[in-house]
């Protein structure tokens, strides 16, 4: 009996960072996809809609502040997990989880990919 696996999408203008992340998530058994920017990522929602979005904070065309904001009024039962190098708080993002970008090592506040 095999079981769905879950779809994550990946968000994020840092090309290395996306095919990284999409590479390690794989390997972990979910469906990925990813996307450069919010306004790809709302048209990647529109062919299948994600479990799971990982995205940027600051990225061109559509910041992630703004596409996490239309996709919570959206399609609210998606999980959403912010992350960003620069910034740090958590307050004011419309995410269930914030990931704090680093080059040592991240901090997740609240739940993360449990």
């Amino acid at each position: 009996m095999s079981s769905a696996r879950a779809s994550l999408l990946i968000v994020d203008d840092d090309s290395l960072l996306r095919v990284s992340l999409s590479q390690i998530f794989s390997g972990m058994d979910y469906e990925v996809r990813s996307a450069e920017d919010g306004l790809s990522a709302l048209c990647e929602i529109d062919r299948k809609i994600p479990a799971i979005i990982l995205s940027d904070l600051y990225m061109p065309r559509l910041s992630g502040f703004d596409f996490l904001a239309e996709v919570r009024s959206r399609f609210p039962s998606i999980m959403l997990i912010a992350m960003s190098a620069s910034f740090f708080a958590s307050d004011g993002v419309v995410a269930d989880a914030f990931y704090e970008k680093g080059p040592v090592s991240g901090h997740c506040s609240r739940s993360c990919m449990t």
